[in-house]
């Protein structure tokens, strides 16, 4: 049995998803009440809060393997404080459990100056020479993209970075079948970094995006703080500001993977892709 937590948001769906098409048991982590959650088909359900370390490493000691990760946080207005309890609960697991894989991400390496992936570094540091564990790093998602559809209707695609800035992307599907390749695998690899097929600029993003949906898109870039107040006005706490800092290292081509480390180039095209996505 493989214990993949998140299995209600992207990354978490799609590795479940993965190790039951290839015959596995999986048991997805919620910390809502089972039965108001559409798991994926084949997956059993069970309510555990990722905060409680013992529940949580005590549940993947008995697995096979552990896929783990850091949900987003949006409200804490203290995203440090907020996150470390997950942090704490996510290394429990994954030190306990036979085999793990561990959701991270691109410039992880990095310490500051990164926004919301800084939370990832200490994870990182706690995990990296821990037996059996593979950090899997991934660069942006290109399921972000939804965020900006009420946009798109009117042609544009916002960005809070240099347009023509090429960027490291992958689409969570293509994460899901590599976390369910590692964690099967027999010598899995202690650091993976994950990307698509290869670095895109928006401006490329959005003729590649109209194409799809059969429309003219055009970038437009913001100022990197301009994302603050958006978010702020849905709930966003901290993050919002952690959010604009990652923009302004993002223009700065700050978000970038470690360069002695392979980058592994997987997945479909960039317009396969966003088909995929916005099917």
């Amino acid at each position: 049995m493989y214990v993949v937590a998140g299995v209600t948001g992207q990354t978490g769906r799609s590795v479940a998803q993965q190790l039951v098409q290839t015959g596995k048991a999986v048991t997805g982590l919620t910390s809502r009440d089972p039965a108001q959650v559409e798991a994926p088909k084949g997956v059993a359900l069970r309510q555990v809060d990722l905060r409680d370390a013992d529940a949580l490493a005590g549940l993947a000691a008995e697995s096979e393997g552990f896929y783990g990760l850091i949900p987003p946080l949006w409200s804490p207005e203290d995203y440090e404080a907020a996150v470390e309890p997950l942090r704490q609960g996510i290394i429990a697991a994954a030190k306990a459990a036979p085999r793990s894989v561990v959701l991270s991400s691109i410039a992880a390496q990095r310490a500051e100056g990164t926004g919301p992936i800084r939370s990832l570094h200490p994870l990182e540091a706690a995990l990296r020479d821990a037996p059996g564990v593979t950090l899997l790093r991934a660069s942006y998602f290109l399921e972000n993209l939804r965020n900006y559809q009420e946009a798109f209707t009117q042609g544009v695609l916002p960005t809070y970075w240099s347009p023509e800035r090429a960027i490291e992307w992958v689409d969570t599907r293509t994460i899901g079948k590599r976390a369910a390749e590692l964690l099967t695998a027999e010598n899995p690899g202690s650091l993976v970094q994950l990307s698509g097929e290869r670095p895109a600029s928006f401006e490329e993003v959005a003729q590649s995006l109209g194409q799809v949906l059969s429309q003219d898109i055009r970038a437009v870039s913001l100022p990197a703080e301009a994302v603050i107040e958006p978010l702020q006005a849905m709930g966003a706490g901290q993050i919002a500001e952690l959010y604009a800092e990652m923009n302004r290292a993002m223009d700065a081509g700050e978000i970038a993977f470690e360069d002695d480390v392979p980058v592994e180039r997987r997945g479909p095209s960039l317009k396969e892709a966003l088909a995929r996505v916005f099917a």
